[in-house]
């Protein structure tokens, strides 16, 4: 009995911090390790977005993104329920020696390390497994923050609607709760990570059993300094969350998830069986929800607009500029790139030119700011031949790098060439489908990130000074970009 008490003791003790994105994970995955948590070696840095770092180890993220999601054909960003026992799945099992490796080696010199990642609560049974194999303790805090604020955040950094990030959020929390039933845990309030900084430590020690080996009196005026206030955006009020779901196109049950969340952290109720048969209740209409065809409907998806202007020997007059706005349609890829953000929004223009005779040219500008792929134009003709007309564009762009085009303008006017009046000739229809990736401001900034990121500004101190000279230059008068693909 004396041998498993010793071997107890001497178990190290990983703390999952799990919760959606933006909603204050790491502000207390940094508080863990001013308190002597170690969050790994490869520590993520900061940007704009979080300038007091993310505190993701950088190799799990990368395990994350590029192994186990690669294998699951999913990414943390894609809101479709996960699969049944994927856990089990012999490719996802072969991954476990590697993600071994990485733990030993991230966490070597620490008794006490913190993971933060939201990933992982879509991919915590693979984790808590390698913890278990590792015989090391395995405790998680979900934490929770206001939604209205999350959705806020998501569509100030990425563009997202209100409804797509309540969706996300949804996914994280139900399978966050459902994963960690048989770990000890705690639900934290984000708000009180803010104000009563000290109280939430003194409860996550009590409730995970956990000695952190700084005590809080000792690093207090550090923690004080990491935690602005300021910094914290978006102060919304819970009691509206209702309200706007109910003007959204969720269901109803969305709210229900996030008012337990909510009150599980304020401790109005109690982790159970009763709360948890209510989770078991609303993840299967989650799961029902989306294996539906609801999607396009539900993630209330702005259209976009574009203009087709027709040169019928005029050279582009007013009259003969036709502005559409598109069908949306919702599609997931075969293959998922974990740099891109999914599902995509396909954007469908279909222009009648039927009683349009005699076109000589043609330019279609996208009235949007967008980062977009190009995926098909083609010319419809009264005898249903249909031409594709990308191998027809004039790429007249700023600058080119691999199979992207870069567009520094206020009216991005896609031109034609080689278009002849005979090719044109009894057409009666233009189909443009085009996927956007990011759009309008949203748009901008991640070209500008994207440009000022490139290797080539690194060289030299001169090239780092002009850089930023550019990118106020850009941030004022530049303002889209467009993938051909």
């Amino acid at each position: 009995m004396a041998d498993k008490k010793q071997i107890s003791k001497n178990m190290k003790t990983c703390i999952f911090i799990l919760g959606m994105h933006r909603s204050g994970t790491s502000a207390l995955a940094g508080t863990l390790n001013w308190l002597g948590v170690s969050m790994g070696k490869s520590i993520a840095g900061g940007d704009r977005h979080n300038i007091k770092g993310y505190w993701e180890d950088k190799k799990i993220e990368t395990f994350n993104d590029y192994s186990l999601f690669t294998l699951l054909n999913l990414l943390d960003f894609d809101f479709r329920p996960m699969p049944k026992k994927w856990e089990s799945d012999k490719k996802i099992i072969s991954l476990i020696p590697e993600a071994k490796k990485i733990i030993q080696e991230e966490y070597s010199s620490s008794n006490i390390f913190g993971i933060k990642d939201p990933a992982i609560c879509l991919l915590y049974p693979f984790w808590k497994n390698i913890m278990d194999e590792l015989k090391i303790f395995s405790k998680v805090i979900l934490l929770f923050r206001n939604p209205l604020e999350v959705a806020n955040s998501l569509k100030k950094r990425d563009g997202f609607t209100f409804e797509r990030s309540l969706l996300l959020c949804a996914k994280l929390l139900l399978y966050g709760e459902y994963y960690t039933r048989n770990t000890p845990r705690i639900f934290v309030n984000y708000d009180n990570v803010l104000n009563n900084t000290h109280q939430t430590i003194q409860k996550i020690e009590s409730d995970l059993n956990i000695k952190l080996p700084e005590k809080f009196s000792d690093v207090n005026d550090k923690i004080t300094r990491f935690l602005e206030k300021d910094l914290k955006h978006h102060n919304l009020a819970f009691s509206d969350l209702a309200k706007k779901i109910e003007y959204s196109t969720l269901p109803s049950f969305i709210f229900d998830i996030m008012e337990a969340y909510n009150n599980l952290t304020l401790g109005i109720i109690f982790d159970n069986e009763t709360i948890r048969k209510n989770f078991d209740e609303w993840r299967n209409q989650y799961e029902n929800l989306l294996n539906s065809k609801q999607i396009d409907n539900l993630l209330n998806i702005p259209p976009s607009s574009i203009q087709l202007s027709l040169d019928m020997g005029k050279n582009f007059p007013g009259e003969n500029i036709i502005t559409k706005s598109s069908e949306i349609k919702t599609i997931f890829p075969e293959k998922f790139k974990p740099e891109e953000f999914y599902p995509q929004e396909l954007h469908k223009f279909i222009f009648n030119l039927s009683d349009k005779k005699n076109i000589e040219s043609m330019k279609i500008n996208l009235l949007n700011n967008a980062i977009a792929i190009i995926k098909d134009i083609k010319l419809i003709k009264n005898n249903n031949e249909e031409i594709h007309l990308i191998p027809f564009i004039n790429k007249n762009y700023i600058y080119s790098h691999r199979n992207n085009s870069y567009f520094f303008t206020d009216a991005l006017n896609i031109y034609f060439s080689n278009l002849t009046p005979a090719l044109l000739k009894n057409s009666k229809q233009l189909y443009i489908e085009i996927i956007y990736i990011y759009k309008d401001e949203i748009a901008s900034q991640i070209m500008i990130e994207r440009l000022i990121n490139s290797k080539i500004w690194k060289a030299t101190e001169p090239l780092r000074k002009l850089k930023w000279h550019l990118v106020k230059l850009l941030n004022r008068y530049y303002k889209k970009y467009v993938k051909y693909g």
